[in-house]
């Protein structure tokens, strides 16, 4: 959930980055700044969101529940040994440029292994890191962590039952999920 960069997106061509634009009122030319089209506002968090890999359905409740459908196989994770290289998986991202801290109520409505509700720190491709709510091969709950510097290294903690609050903390270049 935390951005470094943010791209503004123009209305006719998604991945356009805008700038301001001028426009003519038959008065004065009025100068207008450019909003992300696929901007998304969540109540308590102070800048626009934006998706990095659509998911298949999500809905934002009145009073700010996000709920996200995944495609099937869908994740973030590239394999220590070259098997495996994938970052499919939705994101919804926002610029994050000083210490802050981001809790949630994390429900997952698990179907298959490895299905995870997730608050991630994103910097590029290769750079990112995830705390996860994951259905372990064995079936159950687990809290799990993967930290990717070029290559994913992950750890599973220990198994939960219901939902969970997760937090992910930011102090200038250090990060903490609890």
């Amino acid at each position: 959930c935390v951005l470094p960069r943010h791209d503004l997106l123009s209305k006719s061509r998604p991945g356009q980055v805008c700038g301001e634009k001028t426009f003519a009122r038959g008065q004065k030319s009025k100068r207008i700044k450019a909003i992300p089209v696929d901007a998304i506002h969540i109540p308590n968090i102070p800048h626009s969101l934006h998706w990095q890999n659509q998911p298949e359905s999500w809905d934002l409740s009145p009073d700010g529940q996000l709920t996200i459908t995944s495609p099937a196989r869908a994740d973030w994770f590239i394999d220590p040994q070259g098997a495996v290289n994938v970052n499919n998986a939705p994101v919804l991202l926002f610029p994050a440029p000083g210490p802050c801290m981001l809790s949630a109520q994390v429900i997952v409505k698990h179907v298959a292994m490895y299905d995870a509700g997730v608050l991630m720190v994103y910097e590029s491709p290769s750079a990112w890191a995830k705390f996860c709510l994951e259905l372990s091969p064995q079936g159950l709950p687990t809290i799990v962590s993967v930290v990717t510097k070029g290559v994913s290294d992950d750890c599973n903690a220990f198994a939960v039952k219901g939902p969970v609050y997760m937090r992910l903390s930011k102090l200038e270049q250090a990060y903490a999920f609890h």
